[in-house]
């Protein structure tokens, strides 16, 4: 969510792609037709006025990512007031954390019809329509494609400085094929433009632009140069963070996450890059100070511990644990942005192979595709096991 898209100073929104564990799910590469329209790994909540009631007001709480506890209030809200245009907005966002891909669309599309002077509800239309072209053919790509342009310029119309609806109409242009309107030529010129009005939005454009271009490095220079210009901007600092730990700078990506955890200390992502780093680097001291600091600011998100695990298991080093941790993580029903508890019981399962425990890996894995019978990475460690 932006409180006010136009003051840099006031930006608090997500990650551009957030952190993502490897080993989380199979997913397929998005068709360039519409990659465009998965902009939920870029702005996991969008807005363009302050929400009222501070910190604890429900766009907050949808920012933040925490849906079970936003989905418990939204939820009812929105059912007891159907003309209440805001509840259906925040709706449409849960119900795309949670996979239901319609039924987010039916929600944009009625806080559009009771406010169809929100920008923020055209851009929210124009991704739930995108997610929904995502699992479809290529006529219903081509189809809805076009209507998340549609809600894009709809967007712009109301507000020319939305930022989500230029980054957005940016990688529409990048990705859809001409004779759906793509050219990459706009899409540039769209982000000189944005540079030149703000030079902060315009270098978070730019290295967005750079990473479909797959140039890393312009990406980063571009990312560097928006937290040059605003310390403050969480999107970028996450970007960063999430960069270096992949290209395993971990200094750099533990500077990076821990800004980002000042900045916003109840939002999960920064704990779970900084899990990752310190327990690759085996600082066992400083790993057990930020899980409780990371439990303590985000008790319904436990992320951070399936991370320490996963960085122990793979690195081979202290088994107890990363079991600990991963059996830590499944004490409590994740989020649906976390990994599916199914992956939690797969996780262990391996661990208990490794430490020579073959009956209990194959009960936790046995258990994981109980959770999820299409998990084919738990189907093939359990035949490995009981080969």
């Amino acid at each position: 969510m932006t409180k006010e898209n136009q003051s840099a100073g006031g930006r608090r929104q997500s990650a551009r792609k957030g952190v993502i564990c490897h080993w989380s799910a199979n997913i397929s590469r998005i068709p360039p037709i519409l990659l465009i329209v998965f902009l939920g790994a870029i702005f996991s909540a969008s807005s363009q006025t302050a929400p009222p009631g501070g910190k604890d007001s429900l766009r907050d709480l949808v920012e933040d990512g925490h849906w079970k506890r936003a989905r418990a209030i939204i939820e009812p809200q929105a059912k007891n007031n159907p003309k209440d245009a805001e509840a259906a907005y925040l709706l449409s966002k849960i119900k795309l954390s949670y996979g239901d891909f319609d039924g987010a669309v039916e929600e944009a599309e009625r806080a559009v019809a009771l406010d169809g002077r929100n920008a923020d509800y055209h851009f929210q239309l124009a991704w739930a329509c995108g997610e929904v072209a995502k699992r479809g053919g290529l006529l219903t790509k081509m189809r809805i494609g076009l209507r998340f342009k549609r809600e894009i310029d709809a967007a712009l119309a109301l507000n020319p400085k939305h930022l989500e609806a230029r980054v957005g109409l940016m990688m529409f242009y990048m990705n859809a094929p001409g004779i759906m309107g793509g050219d990459k030529k706009k899409a540039v010129a769209l982000t000189d433009d944005m540079l030149r009005q703000n030079p902060e939005d315009g270098n978070f454009a730019k290295a967005m632009l750079a990473e479909e271009e797959n140039d890393p490095g312009g990406a980063e220079r571009f990312y560097l140069k928006t937290v040059e210009i605003n310390p403050r901007n969480y999107r970028a600092l996450m970007s960063l963070a999430g960069m270096y730990r992949n290209r395993k700078r971990y200094d750099l990506a533990e500077k990076y996450a821990r800004d980002a955890s000042r900045l916003e200390p109840g939002r999960a992502s920064p704990y779970k890059v900084l899990a990752a780093v310190l327990a690759r680097q085996q600082r066992w001291a400083d790993l057990e100070q930020l899980l409780g600091q990371a439990e303590k600011n985000v008790p319904d998100n436990l992320s951070p511990y399936i991370e320490a695990g996963y960085a122990l298991y793979t690195e081979d080093k202290d088994l107890p644990r990363a079991q600990r941790y991963f059996q830590k993580y499944l004490t409590q029903k994740p989020e649906p942005s976390a990994p599916h508890l199914a992956v939690g019981h797969y996780l262990l399962g391996l661990v208990f192979e490794k430490q020579g425990r073959k009956p209990e890996a194959i009960g936790e894995i046995s258990t994981a595709l109980r959770l999820k019978p299409d998990y084919e990475n738990a189907k093939k460690a359990l035949k490995r096991l009981k080969g």
